[in-house]
């Protein structure tokens, strides 16, 4: 059965982020399983102004029983539960799933970090995951990594879209980078042509 976690309204600190995902990344260590940072904790360690309200992990395996996650696209065993006060989605893909090998290569290429206790997930890969999940959020999570002249490479992130995505989803990576740089040459953060 399919439920829901009670709907956090306050925005997380960086220091409420750092301590459940230190602290979630040592739990999976200890039960065999990898795990890294996603979403907008990520975004906002890549330096984004967003917020986030919940911590997200891609992992290779579940730690927790927690309330079942829908899937949204593809089939994703997930599992929300609260840790310290902190709603976390934990998402672990079927290997069946269409999305099943860009979630193993962002667990195989995240950088970890020694000083935080936790590995987050490559920038280009964060876009690759926010490209699929395609929510308004997510779009503007990717014009904003578009627009840091140094996180993607255009290059290899179109080529890597296309071997594990395949076309459609270069050809939007192709859109998004359009706009981004639209939006840098007009000084138009929120809009787009």
């Amino acid at each position: 059965m399919l439920g829901t976690l009670p709907h956090r309204t306050r925005f997380l600190s960086t220091d409420e982020i750092d301590l459940t995902a230190r602290g979630l990344t040592e739990e999976a260590r200890a039960k065999g399983a990898k795990s890294i940072l996603v979403g907008g904790a990520a975004m906002i360690a890549y330096g984004s102004p967003r917020q986030t309200t919940d911590v997200d992990f891609v992992a290779t395996r579940p730690i927790r029983r927690g309330v079942p996650i829908a899937p949204t696209r593809g089939v994703v065993i997930g599992r929300s539960f609260v840790e310290n006060g902190v709603t976390v989605d934990w998402l672990v893909r079927s290997s069946t799933d269409d999305y099943a090998r860009l979630h193993a290569e962002s667990i195989r290429t995240a950088t970890w970090h020694p000083d935080l206790g936790y590995s987050i997930v490559r920038a280009d890969y964060l876009l690759a995951l926010k490209l699929i999940a395609d929510r308004p959020t997510d779009r503007e999570d990717i014009i904003w990594l578009l627009r840091q002249p140094t996180l993607i490479n255009r290059g290899m992130t179109w080529r890597m879209l296309r071997r594990i995505l395949g076309m459609f989803a270069a050809q939007r990576f192709d859109y998004f980078a359009n706009v981004a740089d639209w939006r840098t040459s007009t000084g138009r953060a929120g809009e787009d042509p």
